[in-house]
């Protein structure tokens, strides 16, 4: 295993990935300090393109709560997720997809 400590913090911190309640928080903050990031987001949506979920890391609270209340609704990513199966996912880039089951 690599000696650098981020790195080492990333994996450990993703082995809890599939606890009932998995510590988004700390796999957003170690994944932002990996990538050398300024935030991390994870958005989950329903398959029809409603918000069920947000968590976020280092972004201010006025933005997450703009985001909840109006702009989830725009985002490219609701559009995309609509008719998706539970447990499917996207990146950024809405052509690549991808399914993680616990």
């Amino acid at each position: 295993m690599t000696s650098n400590p981020i790195f080492r913090r990333a994996v450990e911190v993703l082995e809890h990935i599939k606890d009932p309640t998995p510590p988004w928080g700390e796999i957003l903050a170690t994944a932002r300090d990996l990538v050398g990031a300024d935030s991390g987001s994870l958005i989950m949506m329903d398959g029809q393109g409603d918000l069920l979920n947000l968590n976020l890391v280092d972004v201010e609270d006025g933005a997450m709560r703009d985001y909840v209340q109006h702009f989830h609704k725009l985002d490219v990513l609701a559009d995309a997720s609509i008719g998706m199966s539970p447990g499917a996912w996207l990146d950024g880039d809405t052509s690549r997809r991808g399914s993680w089951q616990r």
